[in-house]
């Protein structure tokens, strides 16, 4: 049994079902888009990113959903993978809730960029 369907939008957002629940994420504007190489993996990366952090089932949509619009902004798939401390603070920025369990990971990394 399928415990999670998820449907993408594009520049409108996402919408899923996750244990019977029901979520929708409106999409996020970041500027134009450049190249949407890579946005759905990087959409995937995010939504299991906050699932595994224990964020709930639109948080996680909202999470991937921004993650996914950061993307486009940059030629190729690879260039519009921003780091984990910068989806955080964007995430901050739009009252995304930082997901529970990478607060020890965002500390982590801002610590080493700082070396």
């Amino acid at each position: 049994m399928v415990q999670s369907a998820v449907v993408t939008l594009g520049p409108r957002g996402a919408v899923a079902v996750s244990g019977g629940e029901r979520a929708y994420a409106p999409g996020i504007d970041t500027g134009p888009a450049i190249d949407t190489t890579g946005a759905g993996d990087l959409f995937a990366a995010a939504y299991i990113w906050g699932d595994l952090r224990g964020a709930d089932p639109e948080a996680r949509l909202r999470w991937a959903v921004l993650y996914a619009a950061l993307s486009v902004r940059c030629p190729t798939g690879v260039a519009g993978a921003v780091q984990e401390t910068v989806l955080i603070e964007e995430g901050a920025r739009r009252g995304l809730p930082e997901p529970p369990g990478s607060s020890a990971v965002s500390s982590a990394l801002r610590g080493k960029e700082r070396e």
